[in-house]
């Protein structure tokens, strides 16, 4: 498994809550058929942190998947990294050693041949209360987590997702920090930008070219300026039916992808969550437009 494909951008689906929408086994082969338009998987289930990761659960149950999921995967050329830390609740990640944690995460990706670990940073646990000791601890913790991955599973990529707001636009902002101590660690980051667009009416503008708001500095072209490199940038956005509250429509979002490779702009990662609304919801059509966009002109219909 090597890093992007001939359309040189990486293209991530979320695989979610696994036992709700998965069929099992041959179901499941059969659903993985169509997942060509992507380059890479992360693997999240959202439950309680009781084991060495979140996913655990999901990924080893022969209800959900059978047992050599990760290799159906890679047959078709799709990377798969285990998603950690998104179960985590309240201050759950300071009662967890940093280096303990990790050393978890790699064993069972080692044991399941998963191709990287994604460390997702959300919820209550990564929000706080805003004191600057407290947001100090989380980015150490954070950081030790990530250099520890990287040591114990050479070759294999370690990424992060964070809300939008927490790339900038000051100096010590969460992710700014991050990437000051550990960017050569990180293969990429998923800007996430739900809430962004839920205070913009110009859903494209808010993602691209300029944040509102609170979001101001954290808009694509504001983090490449602000020095990110784009190989480590990964739009994140909700997979929608039609345009809404932190959502932008398919077809729109392809616009705005071919309108920026015209003006020979950087290309840069996108996710959409989840793959189980691409498929049932719109029939893969998120996941085709946005390779389409990327190939050459976006579909109608």
């Amino acid at each position: 498994m090597t890093p992007g494909d001939e359309r040189g951008v990486r293209v991530l689906a979320v695989v979610r809550e696994l036992s709700t929408w998965c069929p099992p086994n041959e179901a499941a082969r059969d659903l993985l058929t169509h997942m060509g338009a992507y380059t890479d998987v992360l693997v999240e289930r959202w439950v309680p942190d009781d084991g060495p990761t979140d996913a655990a659960m999901a990924w080893t149950d022969p209800h959900t998947l059978p047992s050599d999921a990760t290799d159906l995967f890679h047959a078709q050329g799709i990377r798969v990294s285990l998603v950690a830390g998104s179960g985590m609740q309240g201050a759950d990640w300071r009662n967890k050693p940093a280096e303990d944690f990790a050393s978890g995460v790699a064993e069972f990706v080692h044991a399941l041949s998963f191709d990287g670990v994604h460390l997702s940073c959300h919820g209550a646990a990564w929000e706080g209360d805003g004191a600057a000791s407290d947001e100090a601890r989380r980015v150490d913790w954070l950081c030790c987590v990530t250099q520890t991955l990287y040591d114990a599973l050479p070759g294999l990529a370690i990424s992060q997702s964070h809300d939008a707001s927490h790339f900038g636009p000051g100096d010590d902002a969460r992710v700014r920090r991050v990437h000051r101590r550990v960017g050569g660690e990180v293969d990429f980051y998923v800007v996430r930008y739900e809430a962004a667009v839920r205070d913009s009416s110009d859903a494209c503008r808010a993602v691209f070219s300029a944040g509102p708001g609170r979001f101001a500095g954290t808009a694509i072209d504001e983090l490449l300026e602000a020095g990110y490199p784009a190989e480590k940038l990964v739009v994140g956005l909700p997979v929608a039916a039609a345009d809404g509250p932190g959502h932008i429509e398919a077809r729109g979002l392809a616009m705005a992808l071919r309108t920026r490779a015209e003006a020979q702009k950087p290309l840069v990662g996108l996710c959409g969550w989840y793959w189980a609304t691409d498929r049932r919801v719109l029939g893969g059509r998120w996941s085709t437009r946005v390779a389409d966009a990327i190939l050459g002109e976006p579909q109608e219909g």
